[in-house]
């Protein structure tokens, strides 16, 4: 997915953050994907502190790995057998 705050991004930190995508997407427990989801929003932050982003480019990368967030959480729920 290419946004315009993607495209602010360079070839180095472009690549960090779909790592950081793929992580969450291939995360295979919930403990997992959440870990990766703080690694993106540290990351984020340090690019918004960093000038790199502002803050509805920001907003704009995070709801992007918060959705990936939620679809790996639905993937990795735990299956409830009743007893």
């Amino acid at each position: 997915m290419t946004t315009e705050a993607r495209n602010k991004l360079n070839q180095q930190q472009g690549s960090r953050w779909e790592w950081l995508l793929w992580a969450i997407d291939t995360a295979d427990s919930h403990s997992l994907v959440a870990r990766h989801k703080f690694r993106v929003e540290g990351y984020l932050l340090g690019l918004r502190d960093a000038g790199v982003l502002n803050e509805a480019e920001y907003t704009e990368l995070f709801e992007q790995a918060t959705a990936r967030e939620m679809a790996a959480a639905n993937r990795t729920a735990p299956v409830r057998t009743s007893a």
